[in-house]
């Protein structure tokens, strides 16, 4: 039984870049969400699926555990589906997901323009 919130390592390897059909464990229902992390030697990337609309709400899940002159550490509470940080830097990643207690460090700098020194986080999870 597939339990609401509960995260599920199903991890395999895939070697070469086709294509590889991934059984389930269970019966794939329309109120899941399918979270897959992507790595190679040179990508690593997380992409999702979910069947029909995605009902996203604001959440206040993240924590910043650090911030630092050019860094912030997040640490997330519980699945967020989109987190972006906002500021007059450059990110190096603005947009991006967290999984439940995934702790994940942005580096940033400011731009030429910058005359602020605020970091905001603006954060959405999936209604459930």
């Amino acid at each position: 039984m597939i339990e609401t919130g509960k995260v599920y390592n199903l991890s395999t390897k895939v070697n070469g870049y086709k294509a590889k059909k991934v059984a389930l464990p269970f019966d794939f229902d329309k109120d899941y969400t399918i979270v897959c992390d992507i790595e190679s030697d040179d990508i690593k990337d997380r992409c999702f699926y979910r069947y029909g609309n995605l009902p996203l709400v604001k959440t206040d899940d993240v924590t910043v555990l650090n911030k630092t002159q050019n860094s912030i550490t997040l640490k997330a509470n519980s699945y967020v589906h989109v987190v972006t940080l906002n500021g007059e830097y450059i990110f190096s990643d603005n947009g991006f997901s967290m999984l439940p207690d995934e702790v994940k460090t942005i580096t940033f700098e400011k731009t030429i323009y910058s005359d602020q020194e605020k970091v905001s986080i603006l954060a959405y999870t999936i209604k459930n």
